[in-house]
């Protein structure tokens, strides 16, 4: 799942979200942009006895254009909690096959005292996990890997701030 699918989906099944234009990156993105056509426009100013010097602005000059436009398309906005402006990081926790129904009860907190599955780097089980950085916001959702992708296995659960920290103290303690 990408990552404008899964603000979509989070947008949509909670109102607690926000996408704002994330104007500090929209910032940087436009100075390489005018960095870049700045360097390409200076490697025409070259006499022709510095083709080299005159190459290499011209090919930093369309790689900064090009970097910093593909940079403020991707990173132009940023998934906050609304209630607090505090930005949502996303988190992938992996699991094996087996442990599947002990992870989806984690993912809806409906897992007691039992034992908690274990974190395995090529499980097939995925909790994808949205944490706001002031720990009053927490979402997740689990998909299970097949036929060549990832595709969920339950719906998004949303936990706000006694819930959120809660919640956030269990995945740490899984993380270790």
């Amino acid at each position: 799942m990408t990552n404008q699918t899964l603000y979509k989906n989070i947008i949509a099944t909670s109102d607690k979200v926000a996408l704002p234009i994330d104007a500090t990156s929209l910032l940087i993105s436009t100075l390489i942009v005018i960095i870049g056509a700045s360097l390409f426009f200076v490697s025409f100013q070259f006499g022709t006895e510095s083709d080299e010097l005159s190459m290499l602005c011209l090919l930093l000059g369309l790689c900064g254009v090009a970097v910093g436009l593909v940079r403020m398309f991707t990173h132009s906005r940023k998934l906050v909690y609304a209630a607090t402006g505090s930005r949502l990081r996303k988190h992938h926790l992996y699991f094996k096959k087996e442990d599947s129904a002990k992870v989806v009860q984690l993912s809806e907190k409906k897992l007691g005292g039992e034992v908690m599955p274990k974190l395995d780097a090529n499980g097939t089980v995925r909790m994808d996990v949205l944490f706001s950085t002031d720990g009053k916001f927490a979402a997740t959702q689990v998909f299970v890997y097949s036929e060549c992708a990832f595709l969920p296995e339950n719906d998004i659960h949303v936990y706000v701030d006694d819930e959120a920290c809660e919640f956030a103290t269990i995945v740490r303690h899984i993380k270790g």
